[in-house]
């Protein structure tokens, strides 16, 4: 989707791409706007990249309704370059690919942001060379916090935690292995 805005006003959008037969694994959401009542989610065999995007979530009834959810998955790698969540009412965000590659974005604060790479490790302003299995952030901010900084983590036994909690005293940031040995 290049230049296409999206509006579904339901519950629940979900986006895919994976197609043997067309040899298509990749999608593109570039310069374009994706709005939902409720939870977004986007999926590829191949590789995810958004680039001047903005997901708007979680907006279909504020009196009777939860903030939503934004799930991103790509079996290779999630490129996000400059996403905005202007006027989501987020409450999680789950990111999930071998490498995961972010560059200005503001998560908004109270979202419980969960991102597993191959590694479970991360990286820092490597936009541009990205390391291979790992979360890489560069100029990523958490509304609240600043930016998203080694001093922001702290590496526990399951991969990394953020130093600042949500109000349930749950880290607000949490990087794990893909998968467990």
């Amino acid at each position: 989707l290049d230049g296409h805005n999206i509006t579904y006003e339901g519950s629940n959008l979900g986006l895919g791409a994976g197609s043997e037969d067309a040899g298509e694994f990749d999608m593109y959401l570039h310069n374009t706007k994706i709005t939902t009542g409720g939870n977004l989610a986007a999926g590829t065999l191949g590789k995810l990249s958004i680039s001047d995007a903005d997901f708007v979530v979680g907006n279909a009834n504020h009196e009777t309704s939860d903030p939503d959810n934004v799930y991103l998955y790509a079996n290779e790698l999630i490129q996000v370059n400059d996403l905005d969540f202007t006027g989501s009412r987020l409450d999680d965000v789950y990111m999930e690919a071998i490498t995961i590659n972010l560059n200005n974005i503001t998560f908004p604060a109270g979202s419980d942001l969960m991102f597993r790479s191959k590694n479970g490790t991360v990286d820092f302003d490597t936009y541009s060379n990205p390391t291979v299995g790992a979360v890489n952030f560069t100029n990523v901010t958490y509304e609240g916090q600043g930016k998203i900084t080694q001093d922001s983590l702290n590496e526990v036994n399951s991969g990394y935690n953020s130093t600042f909690s949500l109000p349930n005293g749950t880290p607000a940031i949490k990087i794990r292995k893909q998968y467990h040995d």
